[in-house]
């Protein structure tokens, strides 16, 4: 996953991410961060279609729907 590609958020991870089921978005910024149990994972700040607001979702959570 790069900056410029647009996502989807993966199966039955919509409830993780505020209802965000079926939503398409534009990565902003990838990036490495600690999450509450210590270990390094990797995070894409995506801005999201249906509001504009932008929120960190681990990479893991999420498809790329169209490259750049």
């Amino acid at each position: 996953m790069k900056v410029g590609d647009l996502v989807q958020l993966k199966g039955n991870k919509w409830s993780s991410y505020r209802h965000r089921e079926g939503e398409v978005g534009l990565i902003l910024y990838t990036r490495e961060m600690k999450t509450m149990a210590g270990k390094m994972r990797d995070f894409a700040n995506v801005q999201w279609s249906t509001d504009a607001n932008a929120s960190d979702v681990l990479t893991i959570d999420l498809e790329v729907i169209s490259g750049c």
